[in-house]
């Protein structure tokens, strides 16, 4: 105890039997009762006060906390509220917590988790790019045997000295990079992932802004393709937001054959670039795809997409009609068809060759009104025939009247009804008009798919023909009124 009692300050936790802390408990009473006599001897209150904090400092509960739950906290205190990003400070962030004290910034040296995570803003920022970057190697170091997230957003303006700066920097710690999310026009990082080594790379995220003019997309392109991912083997998740006219694809190789998670959401209006990658995804477990286009592919490729290990799939409507994936769980629709019977009749012919048993469909940007579709309704409950094994299933940012839906997901009084295995409802509805007029066509369906439990002989979850029992429904309040569902419980609807 005297040891501790007689440091100044302390870097290192502390450790206190049950005695020690009655100890200090009564050693603080007894000086501060002490105090009260001491009136006017301003030298012996004064080495009381002292002997009051040393022993309080002591006996401070963050004192005892072990070195690695200290760690723990300081890993989820300095975690971003949403997602990580270029944008989140985490260097302030950090340097808040080593300054609290010499325990703490001590600590937190010597946490490798609290240092694996490296922000990088410098997209407003021109001074960033002119600073000296020695701290960086000081950061990576501090990492230890842990790989390095890096979120870079980098500026349109050229800055050519400061930018190399920067990738030199970078490509000293290229080797211990886990994951890459670059924001910014290509001309920005082209230099830094064609020069770079990525061993142990296994996510990439681009946010590609567009060139700044059409001088620049001829001048920076390089003469090659850039094959730098070719040598990540760990590289299994690729994310491409392109929001220019030339597809980064156009100057990147990819390792495809290796990837299992693929999302590209572009604004590049050919499709066969996406359709000649995908016949070498043959091992891809997710797959997001959506690009403002409506052009039906396969001019220049002569067999259809087979994604034999897809899971879940998220797909710009046009390419359904050739894509094949038996094993599919979970499926994405964005309608951007001019003809939805033909859009229809391809989700049937995609079913049909994939055989798959379908847990999860969503259908996203369903708007008949803006073409007229006489027999839309009909058409849609066809194409929602084919999949009898769906347990969750939703509408997403769509404008069209739901009440036929509804009806025909309405179980009648046999317990048949569309999707027998619904389970999940939500509806997600855009437009002007409002839906909520007529609220007995909900009621209707959700009394009908949600019964009591003697209803079913003590089965709680499915009834006769296979229906199972509703277990929650999610609704829009702009369009969908709150309503008496007595007697389902009234947590069966959750609204936003």
């Amino acid at each position: 105890m005297s040891q501790y009692l007689s440091q100044t300050r302390i870097e290192e936790p502390i450790w206190l039997e049950a005695d020690d802390i009655l100890f200090l408990r009564n050693r603080i009473s007894e000086a501060e009762t002490r105090l009260e006599s001491l009136d006017g001897q301003i030298d012996q209150r004064d080495a009381k006060l002292v002997d009051i904090a040393a022993c309080r400092n002591v006996l401070s509960p963050i004192r005892r906390v072990p070195s690695e739950i200290l760690a723990e906290i300081f890993c989820l205190s300095y975690r971003p509220n949403g997602n990580w990003s270029a944008y989140y400070d985490i260097i302030r962030s950090t340097s808040i917590l080593c300054r609290a004290c010499v325990a703490w910034r001590k600590a937190a040296h010597a946490t490798p988790q609290l240092w694996s995570t490296l922000c990088l803003n410098a997209e407003n920022n021109c001074k960033f790019l002119h600073r000296q970057f020695g701290w960086l190697e000081k950061w990576v170091d501090r990492c230890q045997g842990h790989s390095l997230d890096l979120y870079l957003a980098l500026p349109a303006a050229k800055s050519r000295n400061g930018e190399q700066l920067l990738f030199h920097s970078i490509l000293c710690f290229s080797h211990k990079i886990r994951l890459l999310d670059v924001i910014g026009p290509p001309s920005s990082y082209l230099p830094l992932i064609e020069h770079s080594s990525f061993p142990l790379l296994e996510e990439v995220d681009f946010a590609i802004d567009d060139f700044p003019d059409a001088d620049d997309t001829v001048e920076l392109l390089p003469p090659q393709k850039i094959d730098a991912l070719l040598g990540a083997p760990k590289l299994r998740c690729v994310a491409m937001r392109e929001f220019t006219g030339l597809s980064f694809l156009t100057v990147l190789m990819l390792p495809v054959e290796q990837l299992t998670s693929l999302k590209i959401i572009s604004d590049f209006n050919s499709s066969n670039i996406y359709v000649n990658l995908l016949h070498r995804c043959g091992n891809l477990v997710n797959l997001e795809l959506g690009y403002d286009s409506d052009f039906h592919p396969m001019d220049n490729a002569s067999f259809p997409i087979c994604l034999p290990s897809l899971k879940s799939l998220s797909l710009h409507s046009s390419l359904l009609g050739w894509t094949t994936a038996p094993h599919l769980e979970e499926l994405t629709l964005r309608y951007a068809s001019h003809d939805f019977h033909s859009f229809s009749i391809e989700v049937a012919a995609f079913q049909r060759r994939s055989r798959t048993a379908l847990s999860t469909l969503y259908l996203e940007y369903f708007d008949p009104q803006d073409e007229g579709l006489a027999n839309f309704t009909e058409d849609l409950i066809s194409m929602l025939s084919v999949f009898p094994t769906v347990s969750k299933f939703g509408m997403r940012y769509s404008s069209f009247d739901v009440n036929p839906l509804l009806r025909a997901l309405t179980a009648d009084e046999n317990r048949q009804a569309l999707l027998p295995k619904l389970e999940h409802l939500s509806l997600h509805m855009d437009g002007s008009e409002d839906y909520s007029s007529d609220s007995s066509e909900l009621k209707a369906f959700i009394l009908s798919r949600w019964w009591p439990d003697d209803d079913v002989g003590g089965c709680v979850s499915e009834g006769s023909h296979g229906l199972l029992r509703l277990q929650k429904v999610a609704l829009g309040k702009r369009y969908f009124k709150a309503l008496d569902i007595t007697p389902a419980p009234w947590g069966l609807i959750s609204w936003y």
